[in-house]
């Protein structure tokens, strides 16, 4: 049953309310006034939240960093997701709710303002809570003290900067903490066009919408700085920083190679679309230039990182 606004925030306090062992909460957004009304009756049971916490969301306060305290206070265990950007609340792993509704006051009809949300709810099965752990062994940095430091540090600094919301990004220390290694991929993960080919975006085409929507960007604000960020946000940067860290220095023919192995599609792509892949992602590459440095040899190209 599709579940429109308040009609979805009071089936998810319902089902807190019966909560008898676990609740997991998986937002882009989490303020901590939401999460204060949402669970304030439970108690001794397991508690796991999952926001995004991309600096842009901490400055804009979309998110908040009192939450850290609350998750301390409570002992509840708080991770980040930097690419998630879905809504998923799981109770006592039999109940799923998911929809458009983020974990603040806003999006779950529970504060003065509210947005026009939708969502349903629906019951987990084996492959649902599979795919749930999976998400949270794989893609979660679970985060401590010493990491919560280092954002509160860099989000005040930034605060007095006063930059554009666009421009924000974490300093590499924080980056590096935050990173998690991605070893496998989806051909759904992998851009199809060239950057310079989506600054001239034409949404009727099939493979530029793709690359629109996983890289998250607003045609409004669509310029090389938006492109770079929405690229470092994907799975598929992730993966050729992991790759160089290991590797220091990759061509053509191993970067093609790697990709081919790493991609979980069934049947796999032929070698050949896997090199056009590669092609498109090297044209990437130096578009970040000021992160990657791309040689053109007789007759490959390299790339390593410059920090």
């Amino acid at each position: 049953m599709l579940l429109e606004g308040e009609g979805f925030s009071q089936e998810l306090l319902n089902s807190i309310s019966k909560c008898q062992k676990s609740f997991v909460a998986c937002s882009a957004f989490v303020r901590s006034n939401a999460l204060t009304t949402l669970l304030a009756d439970i108690q001794d049971i397991e508690v796991i939240i999952v926001a995004r916490w991309q600096k842009q969301d901490l400055v804009s306060s979309a998110s908040d960093l009192d939450t850290y305290q609350l998750y301390k206070e409570r002992g509840w265990k708080f991770g980040i997701s930097q690419n998630f950007h879905g809504k998923v609340y799981l109770v006592d792993q039999k109940s799923i709710l998911l929809g458009s509704a983020n974990l603040t006051q806003r999006g779950l009809n529970i504060g003065s303002l509210s947005n026009i949300e939708f969502g349903t709810t629906i019951s987990a099965n084996r492959a649902d809570l599979d795919k749930i752990d999976q998400f949270l062994d794989t893609e979660v940095v679970w985060l401590d003290d010493y990491q919560f430091q280092l954002i509160k540090q860099d989000i005040d600094s930034t605060e007095k900067l006063n930059k554009p919301l666009s421009r924000l990004q974490w300093s590499n220390e924080i980056q590096e903490q935050l990173l998690r290694k991605v070893t496998y991929l989806w051909v759904h993960e992998l851009v199809f066009n060239a950057p310079q080919t989506l600054l001239c975006l034409n949404l009727d085409e099939a493979t530029q919408l793709h690359d629109f929507e996983l890289l998250s960007l607003d045609i409004d604000t669509l310029a090389t700085e938006s492109l770079k960020n929405g690229f470092r946000r994907s799975r598929l940067y992730l993966w050729v920083i992991s790759q160089l860290h290991q590797n220091q220095e990759m061509n053509f023919g191993a970067f093609s190679h790697t990709l081919h192995n790493a991609l979980l599609d069934d049947p796999t792509p032929y070698r050949k679309e896997v090199k056009e892949f590669i092609a498109t992602l090297f044209a990437w590459l130096e578009f970040l230039s000021d992160e990657f440095e791309v040689t053109q040899h007789r007759k490959t190209s390299s790339v390593r990182l410059k920090i």
